[in-house]
């Protein structure tokens, strides 16, 4: 069983589910990732991270 079903597993078993300071970094910037892709669909693009690029560039 890999460490994602166990995971999944032990989750759903209602047991407490211990991370790691990484793993919970990394569940924060994900979610960060997906409130700003809700709110703005095309912030990620190819066109968009060019224009923040050149904003920054001009600053």
């Amino acid at each position: 069983m890999s460490e994602i079903d166990e995971f999944i597993k032990t989750a759903r078993a209602g047991k407490p589910v211990y991370l790691t300071a990484k793993e919970k970094q990394a569940l924060r910037n994900h979610r960060a990732y997906l409130k700003l892709k809700a709110k703005d669909p095309d912030y990620y693009t190819k066109a968009r991270r060019e224009e923040r690029r050149k904003r920054k560039e001009e600053q």
